[in-house]
């Protein structure tokens, strides 16, 4: 599955656009192919043959790097561009073939409709005050959905309460544990602290995409500045 790379303004678009799940969104291409990007920034091709997994021996994917940012950028610039790309948002049958891609689907509870897609996602309504945190992890060191310098969120991003800490000590425990279809750890780590009443979803994560599932997460609805936003020490990888 070889990767790529998209445009910086494409990055941004994205940005404004809604999360399939945490640290995931999808892109069409001309060719009517459907692939993940990570973070809006690295587009996974799995119609391509061959699983690409040298990006975690990357300087910027050590957690003790301090230059991880620079590293990063040093290495995005590297990869090939993947023009003509349009957002997309996948179809409950789309999201199924995918995931079939990446490996087969665990079992749906339902005996008599066990091959239902993906579901039951964030069913819940609620809000969180300014005695409640909550952890952004990402598998980029660049990050266009939280805007630490304005302090800013924007719409349709996930997280998690900071009650799943002890849950997540690794970047692979990430993806496990929130079942992303982003096999990339997610190890570089964000604080968000609402400074108001924050209207938020929430729920517990699903098993899908061969993963466990099993944590508790959130989604902000709207873009935000009602909020701070500060970098943490990256998790490990393993």
């Amino acid at each position: 599955m070889p990767l790529f790379k998209v445009s910086e303004a494409f990055s941004r678009q994205l940005a404004n656009k809604k999360e399939a799940f945490p640290n995931v969104q999808y892109v069409k291409k001309q060719t009517g192919e459907i692939l993940p990007i990570i973070n809006g920034q690295i587009v996974v091709d799995e119609f391509i043959p061959g699983i690409d997994g040298r990006v975690l021996s990357e300087p910027w994917y050590n957690h003790n790097s301090p230059s991880a940012v620079r590293d990063f950028k040093c290495w995005y610039t590297n990869l090939v561009e993947l023009p003509f790309l349009t957002y997309h948002r996948p179809t409950p049958n789309e999201l199924l073939n995918i995931a079939f891609r990446l490996g087969p689907l665990p079992t749906h509870p339902s005996a008599t409709f066990p091959k239902l897609p993906p579901y039951g996602h964030l069913p819940l309504v609620g809000a969180a005050n300014t005695t409640d945190e909550f952890l952004r992890c990402e598998a980029t060191p660049v990050s266009y959905r939280l805007d630490v310098v304005n302090q800013e969120i924007k719409a349709d991003t996930y997280a998690i309460p900071r009650s799943e800490e002890l849950f997540i000590p690794t970047g692979l425990s990430v993806v496990g544990r929130y079942a992303l279809p982003c096999y990339f750890p997610a190890v570089f780590k964000y604080l968000i602290q609402p400074t108001r009443r924050l209207n938020i979803d929430c729920g517990a994560c699903v098993p899908q995409f061969g993963q466990a599932g099993g944590g508790v997460e959130v989604r902000v609805p709207r873009t935000t500045k009602a909020v701070k936003i500060s970098k943490m020490p990256p998790l490990p990888v393993l």
